[in-house]
């Protein structure tokens, strides 16, 4: 018992080896299909009978941003090249991305549509889908597919997490800027600042651009604050004290604490934290379950694939939540899987290909 309440730190190894990052991906994406099963089919209220200010799908949603938020500063601060740092981004996000794009207009679009082939490739909102999502302008909607309703809701996060990813390149691009002019190495600084301005044309788009102002409501505010609360757990990583029996008492305020907007607030903090206990605690069975999805990273194409899947099986007359829970979990992870094997993974790998250019 000692020994399980024990005083525990983020090792160095653990950040790169034995932590349980990819389970908990894995778990929040998970949670946000689970919770847009009821959602979709309007049934809520089964698993949330009273009022409430928190759900799944906004605790996988704030997880998938506060891991984030650690991983990619630490990914930045190992690398320390925008080069480096901005095709591992690309890599990993717009490549799964547009797999799932061009089969949503082309396959999926074709068969769920009422109209004929020719006549929804000739509309203008077929091609918008298409071209703004490719660059994270998020569109959601083809011409008469799921009766004009959502294509795909869970696109509406990525803008967020990509400005994100560019902010922690130029904020540290700017820490390590003063280093390299020291060096007298101008002309990789001025490289590097061609990178940036390059996804500032590339993304300040009028209509969701990267560098436009960002309205903060209850839905933005908690993805940015999760990031940024990612990123600050990093950078205090050798002073944060793991401790189970902090954890067991604020699971008990959280399960008990009313339901206002300062509680709200007060369960994110403490949802961070039970997050860096379950990611980098020592429990043998979530270290041995992450061990088992080495190279096995089938979180985002869960992600992106599960609220199509789930609009097809209602279209097809699934009206029962947990019918459709277990039918649409079964097809993302199978679509996750070949995703992850046959584009995602490759992608990945050529990264290495820009280690050259960023030296």
């Amino acid at each position: 018992m000692k020994k399980l309440f024990a005083n525990h730190s983020i090792p160095e190894a653990c950040l790169s080896t034995d932590n349980s990052f990819l389970l908990l991906r894995l778990l929040s994406a998970i949670a946000v299909l689970f919770d847009h099963s009821f959602l979709l089919l309007e049934k809520s209220s089964q698993i949330y009978p009273v009022p409430r200010y928190i759900d799944a799908s906004a605790l996988g949603v704030w997880s998938f941003f506060f891991i984030s938020g650690f991983l990619v500063t630490r990914s930045w601060f190992t690398r320390k090249s925008v080069v480096l740092f901005t095709a591992s981004r690309f890599l990993r996000i717009l490549p799964a991305l547009w797999l799932t794009l061009f089969v949503t207009v082309f396959v999926l679009g074709p068969s769920m549509t009422t109209l004929r082939l020719n006549d929804y490739l000739s509309q203008s909102e077929t091609w918008t889908y298409l071209w703004h999502n490719l660059f994270l302008r998020v569109e959601m909607t083809l011409p008469h597919v799921f009766s004009g309703g959502t294509v795909n809701g869970s696109l509406w996060t990525l803008p967020y997490e990509f400005q994100l990813y560019v902010l922690v390149c130029l904020l540290g691009w700017l820490v390590t800027l003063s280093h390299k002019v020291a060096m007298s190495n101008w002309r990789q600084c001025a490289y590097e600042l061609l990178v940036l301005l390059a996804i500032a044309w590339l993304f300040a788009i009028p209509k969701q651009g990267l560098f436009l102002p960002v309205v903060l409501d209850l839905f933005t505010l908690p993805l940015f604050a999760s990031f940024g609360a990612g990123a600050v757990a990093y950078f205090l990583r050798d002073r944060i004290s793991l401790r189970l029996d902090l954890a067991l008492i604020l699971l008990i305020y959280m399960s008990t604490m009313p339901t206002t907007s300062v509680s709200r607030i007060a369960f994110l903090c403490g949802w961070w934290y039970l997050l860096l206990i379950l990611a980098f605690y020592p429990f043998p069975q979530l270290l041995r379950c992450s061990r088992a999805l080495k190279n096995r990273d089938f979180s985002y194409g869960i992600y992106l694939s599960a609220f199509p899947i789930q609009q097809i099986f209602i279209h097809q007359g699934t009206r029962d939540p947990w019918h459709l829970f277990g039918l649409s979990l079964a097809c993302s992870i199978a679509w996750a899987a070949a995703s992850w094997h046959y584009v995602e993974k490759p992608c990945i790998g050529l990264k290495q290909y820009f280690k050259a250019s960023s030296c």
